[in-house]
């Protein structure tokens, strides 16, 4: 009985062991992203489209738990604000890359409300859009890869 007991103690140090690891690592990981986002955001004076993307990012996760009606890790409510702002900020820029007019994948809307026009009301809604959705960059970025190389192999074919 002793010993049964003993490996049950055991057993929960080792999770509660675990569980702080990986509170102490997401602690880390939003500091040092925090640190990113500030230096970004006053460098490239992009703040208001961190914020919102930061918005978009903790309110992704929320409204999952409030639809499944289950926990969810709380590392992943404190990483998604940071990784939302982030992933903003590479969005507006994938947004105008692809918009360029040696590219013209996107148009002219979304060359002139993008990255060199942060505070437009159609960028704000892109940055919040590429913070609540995780996927979403590595999706358009996929795409647009795709699209460019069919687009140059092509044309090196007509040459």
């Amino acid at each position: 009985m002793a010993a049964a007991t003993e490996y049950l103690h055991d057993r929960e140090d080792t999770e509660a062991e675990r569980e702080y690891e990986q509170q102490r690592t997401a602690l880390w990981l939003a500091t040092t992203g925090l640190g990113a986002i500030l230096l970004t955001g006053i460098v490239l004076d992009h703040r208001l489209t961190m914020m919102l993307g930061a918005l978009g990012g903790f309110l992704s996760p929320v409204i999952g738990v409030l639809r499944s009606q289950r926990p969810t890790s709380w590392g992943v409510l404190v990483l998604a604000p940071v990784g939302g702002a982030l992933a903003a900020v590479g969005g507006l820029l994938l947004v105008r890359m692809l918009a360029d007019p040696e590219l013209n994948l996107l148009g002219h809307v979304f060359l002139d409300n993008s990255w060199n026009a942060p505070a437009q009301p159609i960028a704000l809604a892109i940055a919040l859009l590429f913070g609540f959705s995780g996927t979403l960059f590595s999706r358009l970025a996929l795409t647009a890869t795709g699209q460019l190389v069919s687009t140059t192999t092509g044309n090196g074919r007509q040459s």
